[in-house]
């Protein structure tokens, strides 16, 4: 249930993780190396034309090369969710905040994935979090209702 909002973000990071050079050493420090930007990048394209399982696996392996990408985790929490996995859903997006705790998108996506398993207040905590880190969040605010 990727929502359109989450399309546009995942479109954006796909641009913005674009190798930088052919030379590992033209990127800016702390950035993703090629490799695992291509990876992440392909598995977008994957993610995008529902082939789900494949995606995941390329984020799987953004995720073990690199255990601080938040990207990785938050899209294979989403695939979790999309596939009726809550609870590995719930902890893949969990770990997608604690990397980047101010990133509105993966709190809309936890509350979702939250809100799946029955718990409802935490889902709109989180909501109301993806709308103090921007205000005008359409989905959060529909998904407050």
């Amino acid at each position: 249930m990727t929502n359109r909002a989450e399309k546009r973000r995942q479109a954006k990071l796909a641009q913005k993780q674009k190798p930088a050079g052919t030379r590992a050493s033209a990127a800016p420090a702390g950035a993703i190396p090629d490799s695992h930007a291509a990876r992440l990048r392909e598995g977008l394209a994957l993610h995008q034309a529902g082939r789900l399982t494949e995606a995941d696996l390329c984020y799987r392996q953004v995720r073990d090369a690199q255990p601080n990408n938040a990207d990785a985790h938050h899209l294979s929490g989403l695939i979790a969710h999309q596939l009726g996995r809550p609870d590995d859903a719930i902890a893949l997006m969990t770990q997608a905040l604690r990397l980047a705790p101010d990133t509105p998108a993966y709190h809309n996506n936890l509350g979702l994935a939250l809100q799946g398993r029955g718990r409802e207040g935490d889902a709109i905590a989180h909501y109301r979090r993806a709308l103090e880190l921007q205000p005008g969040f359409a989905d959060a605010q529909c998904n407050l209702g």
